[in-house]
């Protein structure tokens, strides 16, 4: 057929990505009274399954004619698919379908396509035959397929289910069961998911991972912008504006917060003249930690103020009368930062926990009590008077401001 004019007249129904003429009815029986074994079910969350992958190829068909005649041969074809009406902008690879059999000028051949190459907007293909090529024609879809286009809308009464439900079963990194992102530099939102129903547990958008090291939904923003915006029931008059809770499945679910850098909480951030407070409560409601906008901090219901536990703290340290220990805290920071409490300790004699004598006392030629010395960013000496009998125990507290 080298040498002969081809004309190409037409193209059969063109189906777009995994949206093949799949049957739906009662499976014949082959020749033979065997039922034909399909691939092994692939178990998936609440009992749903897959018998197989939908293959990612459509098919394609059309009529070849030699002049007025119909072709009868084998042929070479290549196929390119173009994002593009004018067929320009090539999409992916060229596809070759090699020996295909045309008959009365009628053939058919499958094209092994990429998922990525099809994501809701226009694709034209051109085909080209033995080094001929021919016109540039859209790919249409059929007509529920229009649900998967940029804007539309999947809805529906599902009453127990969902309206779209994605399942990623392979096991390599960076997959997901569904995928959102955005280029809109205003209020873009990647996924969105709205659920109308008011009873039981209702979930807009609802995101589950088995990995170990995967998240249920990651959202990811750009530079300052929120990763993560929380829209709760503010509308009803409780002025919730956003909840973050732990899975309502599980009472003893924990929310863990981890960074590797800083973790910050803007009170008032947007000067709203509110009291705007970062409190913590207990299972009956009671404050117990509260920190105000202005800076001031409370503990406990009472409004009692908060007083920060210590950087350091080394416990009691036996010391020899005459004698020094050394104690490492290793705090680093500017130990001109430092605010440093020495306490004594005599279990006998009924004085218990005491101060006396501490930084040194001289009484004649005698030295009682205990002091401390030397400190660094990473250690402290501590010393008692060799006459001391008030403290055979010391303790000793570092505090750090900024």
């Amino acid at each position: 057929m080298s040498a002969r004019k081809r004309v190409y007249v037409g193209v059969a129904a063109l189906a777009l990505l995994l949206a093949t003429t799949i049957g739906l009815g009662q499976a014949q029986e082959p020749p033979g009274g065997t039922p034909a074994q399909g691939p092994a079910a692939r178990s998936i969350e609440d009992g749903y399954s897959l018998q197989a992958d939908v293959a990612s190829k459509f098919t394609y068909q059309g009529m070849l004619w030699d002049e007025d005649t119909p072709v009868n041969d084998v042929v070479d074809m290549v196929f390119r698919l173009y994002s593009d009406d004018a067929c320009t902008t090539q999409v992916g690879s060229s596809i070759l379908a090699n020996d295909v059999m045309v008959v009365d000028g009628v053939f058919s051949v499958e094209l092994a396509v990429s998922q990525n190459w099809f994501y809701g907007l226009g694709v034209w293909i051109q085909p080209e035959v033995d080094g001929v090529g021919f016109s540039c024609q859209e790919i249409l879809p059929v007509p529920y397929a229009l649900s998967l286009r940029p804007g539309a809308i999947v809805g529906g009464n599902v009453e127990y289910g969902d309206v779209i439900r994605a399942v990623n079963t392979a096991p390599s990194n960076d997959s997901y069961g569904l995928y959102g992102q955005s280029y809109s530099n205003y209020y873009g939102v990647g996924v969105y998911g709205y659920a109308s129903a008011t009873s039981g547990p209702v979930y807009g958008v609802y995101g589950q991972t088995r990995s170990p090291s995967g998240a249920g939904v990651l959202a990811k923003g750009v530079d300052s912008n929120a990763d993560l915006i929380l829209g709760g029931n503010g509308d009803t008059g409780s002025e919730d504006d956003g909840v973050l809770t732990s899975d309502p499945s599980y009472a003893s679910s924990d929310i863990v917060i981890k960074s590797n850098d800083t973790v910050r909480i803007d009170l008032d951030n947007e000067m709203g003249g509110e009291d705007a407070d970062f409190e913590i409560r207990n299972a009956s409601d009671t404050l117990i930690f509260d920190v105000d906008e202005t800076g001031a901090v409370l503990l406990g219901g009472s409004g009692v103020p908060a007083f920060p536990r210590p950087a350091y703290d080394s416990g009691w340290v036996s010391v020899s009368q005459g004698g020094s220990v050394v104690r490492n805290h290793n705090l680093g920071w500017n130990v001109d930062n430092y605010v440093v409490d020495l306490t004594c300790m005599r279990s006998a004699g009924g004085a218990g926990i005491n101060n006396w004598g501490v930084g040194g006392d001289a009484n004649w030629e005698e030295y009682y009590g205990a002091w401390w010395s030397n400190l660094t960013t990473a250690s402290i000496t501590l010393h008692r008077w060799s006459d001391d009998s008030d403290c055979p125990q010391v303790r000793v507290r570092i505090w750090m401001y900024q």
